[in-house]
């Protein structure tokens, strides 16, 4: 409820930083990611979503899994029909109309984000948690989010916000 609670002050621009440190296997991602994403689409089709990892598979399979979501029956009774412009796993959008509306594009921390811009920049598990003792992993993450990610946030929207997902 806590998180729900904080997930949705971020969404109504209430919060534009917020952290969240919960141990591992706790439904962080499910949560913070694959459920708000998919919520946040039914209740506004204009939003877009940056989401990035260190972890490749994360970064493949977390969007994959949101697109399901969002073009599966049951979603359809809920918020109505959700038609994909694109239909890549790391990168693609809702149709509106034959044109691109709100989406999602899915990175690693090791990757790069252009051409796209977001509402919401959800960073989850920036780094291996072995390798926080490691300057250089550290120095990788932080290139990331200043170089790049921090860039990319909607200057159309007035309340852009970033979630950075880790453990503590």
């Amino acid at each position: 409820e806590l998180l729900c609670n904080a997930l949705m002050k971020v969404l109504t621009g209430e919060t534009t930083r917020l952290i969240i440190n919960i141990p591992p296997s706790y439904g962080k991602t499910e949560l913070a990611v694959k459920a708000l994403i998919s919520w946040a689409l039914g209740n506004n089709p204009w939003m877009r979503f940056i989401y990035a990892s260190y972890s490749n598979e994360l970064a493949t399979e977390t969007p994959a899994d949101v697109k399901s979501m969002i073009t599966s029956p049951a979603y359809e009774k809920v918020f109505g029909a959700k038609k994909l412009n694109k239909t890549a796993d790391q990168k693609w959008y809702l149709d509106k109309n034959g044109k691109k509306d709100g989406g999602m594009f899915s990175t690693t921390i090791a990757g790069g984000v252009t051409g796209f811009h977001s509402d919401i920049l959800i960073i989850d598990d920036p780094m291996k948690a072995f390798d926080k003792n490691s300057k250089a992993a550290r120095d990788d993450t932080i290139r990331f989010y200043t170089g790049t990610a921090s860039t990319r946030l909607r200057k159309s929207n007035p309340h852009p916000a970033i979630i950075v997902i880790m453990q503590r």
